[in-house]
């Protein structure tokens, strides 16, 4: 008789709780409340699953082999997402922080659901998790929007009607979607029962909350989400093809951002996203195309072929488990990813493909090797782990401290934040700002004492020393640019050639994000304001005609940008052309929200410049 293995054991009680708290999980101990808490827990019981398989291997001295069909498709699966990180260096960090792990994590724990039989009770222990997790989510939907949302003993951050425990409406939508679609097919084959009757009760609930929540987004109210247009992923999906290292390997799990910047179609400056910078594409299979390439993608979809040949090759397609896995996929074609619905993947994907597993006798001598190598792995991923968690705690006691414009805590937090995870590009752009900010805060007193002047020479140092780092660990970002050049913009009577560092940063971030109007407005900002301390008139008026160029190409960009308008106004005004500025500028106002304290101020130097136009003359 063949007994169960620690591992087996281990996953017959840990995944449908997994499945069950991770659609409910929130944390506000970190900096992202939502995501970072569910893919602790995810990783976290990955490697109590492994921790089990190394008890096998250690005192049974077995190793449970699956015999289901995917166990080399997932072998190829997480090969390709390591050798996405290897290949990619840039956002590495973030590549295995994030997604990396995350797939890591649940490729193992389909493999480990793979080893049970298929005779085995855990699909209909899954799936009742999955339903009693999305009644709650339900039940807090409708909750949120009534009355929880005017509680004021809440956090502020749950004082919203669009709170949601998954972090998006999108997010609640697909997983409450697939929730009561499993729940309805799962009461047509049970009999009259007072389970069955709360199953279909939790159903129609999750779909009440469905359509209300749905309603909201598209009647772009308080939960209206934010998707880049179909078109727009395309476009940038199809940029990636013309590289040939890009077609294979993608431009990296982390670097989707980076490359938007990059190739971003211009027509979205008429969009709400002129000003944006999403993380995913629209969908998450252009995601996996532009992020990890042809390698990447196809394994992702020899895992989806082999879950549908499964299903195809079952006396019954529509069970509740297969669809969850049809709806789960499709998810992934219509909407960005996300960590409930990748867990639903890939659970499913493992009950489906699940089979007889043979447990491999192991010699005495090499049972200590793998052990070795197991307990190793797992002992630096749990401490790689925690190092990540206290720098998110960290960082997110960073935000409080500054809402509270506590700086000594504010410098603490981030500082820890950096030196437990020192690579996390994020986190040098928060410290470098949080220097500057404390160097100009303590520069404002009227007379500083030596200890003072010290500590505001080594924050500016300091500064320039993580913005220099931002850049150098993300390169291609336009952002780290960005933020060095402003950096030494806030600098130029501090340290000597600031501003050719800070136009030199400035031009690199507009060379990466050419169809930015903002930026470009920024970089010539900063021109204008350079020339207005050169004495040379010719350097003069090579500043001053640059500036006038990237305005005139940020109103290019965008023709409704009130910013350019006005700035560009202001530089015409300074160089005598009066009438120039007066168009400009009563474009400017045109634009200007009537709400906004800004429209009052631009009127009245809107006067001030008519009064300085020329009559014509008759």
């Amino acid at each position: 008789m063949q007994h169960k293995s620690i591992s087996v054991t281990f996953v017959e009680f840990l995944t449908p709780l997994i499945l069950f708290i991770t659609p409910l999980l929130f944390l506000p101990f970190f900096s992202n409340f939502f995501g970072t808490p569910k893919q602790i827990l995810i990783v976290t019981i990955t490697l109590i699953l492994l921790l089990g398989l190394t008890v096998d291997i250690l005192v049974r001295r077995v190793f449970p082999m699956s015999l289901s069909p995917l166990r080399l498709p997932l072998v190829f699966f997480v090969a390709a997402v390591i050798a996405n990180v290897l290949i990619n260096p840039e956002g590495r960090t973030e590549s295995i922080i994030g997604l990396g792990s995350l797939l890591t994590a649940l490729a193992v724990l389909s493999y480990v659901i793979s080893l049970l039989p298929q005779s085995s009770k855990l699909a209909s222990y899954c799936i009742n998790a999955i339903i009693a997790s999305s009644a709650l989510l339900s039940i807090h939907g409708i909750f949120q929007l009534t009355f929880l949302h005017r509680w004021s003993v809440l956090p502020s951050f749950m004082q919203n009607e669009g709170f949601t425990p998954t972090g998006s409406p999108l997010i609640t939508v697909s997983v409450l979607t697939i929730a009561s679609i499993v729940a309805f097919i799962k009461v047509k084959s049970q009999k009259p029962s007072l389970i069955k009757y709360l199953t279909i009760a939790f159903s129609l609930l999750s779909m009440s909350t469905v359509i209300i929540h749905t309603y909201l987004m598209v009647s772009e109210g308080f939960f209206t989400t934010t998707i880049l247009p179909f078109g727009a992923s395309w476009n940038i999906m199809l940029d990636t093809l013309k590289n040939t290292h890009y077609v294979f390997f993608g431009v990296g799990i982390a670097s989707f951002s980076t490359l938007y910047t990059v190739v971003k179609p211009l027509f979205l400056n008429t969009t709400p996203f002129w000003n944006i910078l999403p993380a995913t594409a629209t969908t998450e299979i252009f995601q996996w195309i532009t992020t990890t390439g042809l390698l990447g993608t196809a394994t992702f979809m020899y895992l989806i072929a082999i879950g549908f040949r499964q299903i195809a090759a079952s006396k019954s397609t529509f069970t509740p488990i297969n669809v969850v896995f049809i709806l789960s996929t499709l998810t992934f074609f219509l909407t960005p990813g996300s960590i409930p619905l990748y867990l639903l993947f890939f659970v499913s994907l493992g009950l489906i493909a699940s089979d007889d597993n043979e447990n491999i006798i192991v010699p005495k001598t090499t049972s200590y090797i793998l052990s070795l190598i197991l307990i190793a792995f797992i002992g630096y991923s749990g401490f790689y782990l925690v190092q990540v968690a206290r720098a998110e705690y960290y960082l997110n006691q960073a935000k409080i401290a500054l809402s509270k414009n506590d700086t000594k805590i504010v410098y603490e937090s981030s500082l820890k934040a950096i030196q437990l995870v020192p690579s996390m590009t994020n986190y040098r752009l928060s410290y470098s700002q949080v220097n500057l900010s404390l160097a100009a805060a303590i520069s404002q007193k009227s007379d500083l004492t030596d200890a003072e002047k010290q500590n505001v020479n080594q924050l500016v140092s300091q500064s320039i020393r993580e913005g220099k780092l931002a850049t150098s660990l993300r390169p291609h970002d336009a952002l780290t640019w960005q933020n060095l050049g402003t950096i030494y913009a806030n600098l130029l009577t501090v340290v000597d050639g600031a501003d050719e560092y800070a136009i030199t940063s400035y031009a690199q971030a507009v060379s990466l994000d050419a169809g930015n109007p903002v930026l470009r407005t920024e970089f010539a900002n900063l021109l204008v304001k350079l020339s207005a301390n050169i004495k040379n008139q010719t350097q003069k008026n090579t500043y001053l005609s640059r500036a006038a160029t990237e305005f005139q190409t940020a109103i290019q960009l965008k023709p409704d940008y009130a910013g350019a308008y006005y700035n560009f106004a202001k530089l015409l005004e300074s160089a005598g052309d009066y009438q120039s500025a007066y168009t400009n500028m009563q474009k400017a106002i045109g634009l200007i929200d009537s709400a906004s304290p800004d429209l009052s101020r631009a009127t009245q130097e809107l006067n001030e410049i008519k009064a300085k136009v020329p009559t014509p003359t008759p």
